[in-house]
């Protein structure tokens, strides 16, 4: 509000035109970071976060898994987005970290890697887990957090199946399975839309 990129009508929020210009001037000169999807996605998990209807233990599980498994370990992160995790799992004592991703955000990663001093650590892999190719040796740890991620979207499962096959003998594979819970309804009106 003070900068004057919306005003308060009622109880919403109405961007201004300096809003829109700004929006366009960021658009042209930095598009090939920008995603909508994602800001869209995290924004809705920020308002779950707070209103208590997102459960954060997906956050604390990968937490004590880094805590517990990145010690002295190569670790590699599949799908790092802004390289959080990665960043974590070096803090944790990890001997190397891979933080692969396939999107313009590998920028952010190595921008955050530089800014922390951990060139040495953490390997920015600017590719899918399909097409990198894994450390002679194999990492003791691969893992991704999906946190709110459809298993049959955004090729999940086969990210982590190729994420298997970097495994050193005896790593740990996070998640190593994963559960989809369906329900069957009935509904005239639905199966009628369908039908025709």
């Amino acid at each position: 509000l003070d900068r004057e990129y919306a005003f308060k009508k009622g109880s919403a929020l109405v961007p201004t035109f300096t809003a829109f210009a700004v929006v366009r001037m960021l658009r042209q000169a930095f598009g090939d970071v920008m995603n909508y999807d994602f800001t869209a996605r995290m924004e809705d998990d920020l308002d779950r976060i707070s209103t208590g209807d997102l459960d954060r233990d997906s956050a604390d599980q990968v937490l004590g898994l880094l805590q517990r498994r990145a010690p002295g370990a190569i670790v590699a992160e599949i799908g790092a987005g802004t390289g959080l995790w990665s960043l974590v799992a070096a803090a944790s004592g990890a001997r190397h970290v891979y933080a692969i991703e396939p999107t313009p955000l590998h920028r952010t990663i190595s921008a955050l890697v530089d800014a922390n001093g951990l060139a040495d650590t953490i390997t920015v892999v600017p590719a899918t887990i399909q097409e990198a190719i894994a450390p002679r040796g194999g990492a003791d740890l691969v893992f991704s957090e999906l946190l709110n991620v459809d298993p049959l979207a955004e090729e999940v499962l086969e990210a982590m199946s190729a994420g298997a096959s970097w495994l050193a003998p005896g790593g740990v594979l996070a998640p190593g399975t994963l559960s989809l819970h369906a329900a069957l309804i009935a509904d005239r009106e639905l199966a009628t839309e369908y039908d025709t």
